[in-house]
């Protein structure tokens, strides 16, 4: 249709969110263009994320996802609302979502990867060439954790994962029309990526954090820029700014409505129309 491809990019290893000092090793972790330029790229697709911020004649790239005056323009509601107290009251627990989620996320992706993707890749790779394949210091975490987690521990985080699935589809996003669902997903604060970290744990953050609402619920989410912070890096050793982030997720189906919505937030003005590439968004 008259697209020109012009390269690939790479996930981290596996797509697992790897660390630029502490996890990257067969591939250098892409360069964050934002800021100082030394801060750590993030996510599974820092490839596509990096590129787009980097080339202003990039006009798309594709990437995997394995968190006041917007309501004002959407005439809606602000409403308060105890999302513990009503999930508790579903769920018929105490704890809160947090604590009933815990590591449930991992304990599906672990074991998911490991049995779909770890093993039968190993098996073919030892077939093929006589040894075993390298795993990153974060892909041998989660793989080993997944080679010794018990399976109630699976079959319990599906369990829980389909009643937080539902209580948040049937309470928070019944339709298209009804609500969406905000939250911080970058505040724009420092993370260096000459850091070095203590041994890659098994699991992702456990609980429940904002970008991860979506996946547990299968919905979609949409995260735009709306603003900036300023930090004094401690590698220009100037003033620095970093993007600051919310996500927006909306009920299922409703993946057209959401990208057709932050096209009208732009044209009024209200999130930007463009950004730049390169160490400033504006």
């Amino acid at each position: 249709m008259g697209a020109v491809v012009i390269g690939k990019t790479k996930t981290t290893q596996f797509a697992l969110g790897e660390r630029p000092t502490a996890d990257y090793v067969d591939q250098l972790a892409p360069f964050n263009p934002r800021g100082d330029g030394y801060q750590h790229p993030q996510g599974s697709s820092a490839g596509s994320g990096a590129g787009l911020a980097s080339y202003d004649w990039m006009d798309i790239a594709t990437a995997s996802d394995t968190g006041g005056s917007l309501a004002t323009f959407l005439d809606a509601n602000l409403t308060t609302f105890n999302a513990n107290a009503s999930f508790n009251a579903y769920a018929n627990i105490s704890e809160g979502i947090a604590s009933y989620l815990g590591s449930t996320y991992s304990n599906i992706t672990n074991v998911d990867q490991y049995r779909n993707l770890g093993l039968p890749f190993r098996e073919q790779y030892i077939a093929k060439f006589g040894k075993a394949p390298y795993w990153n210091p974060q892909t041998r975490a989660r793989w080993n954790r997944a080679a010794t987690l018990p399976t109630s521990s699976y079959t319990t985080a599906m369990e829980r994962t389909h009643t937080f699935q539902t209580w948040f589809r049937d309470t928070l996003t019944p339709s298209c029309e009804s609500t969406l669902v905000l939250y911080p997903m970058g505040a724009g604060t420092e993370d260096y990526r000459d850091i070095y970290t203590a041994a890659p744990g098994g699991i992702f953050a456990a609980g429940l954090p904002g970008n991860q609402m979506s996946v547990l619920a299968a919905l979609p989410d949409y995260t735009v820029p709306i603003g900036e912070r300023a930090f004094l890096s401690r590698v220009t050793e100037r003033n620095e700014t970093l993007p600051v982030t919310i996500g927006m997720v909306a009920a299922a189906g409703c993946d057209h409505m959401l990208m057709n919505l932050v096209a009208e937030l732009a044209d009024v003005g209200i999130i930007a129309e463009s950004v730049k590439t390169g160490s400033e968004i504006y």
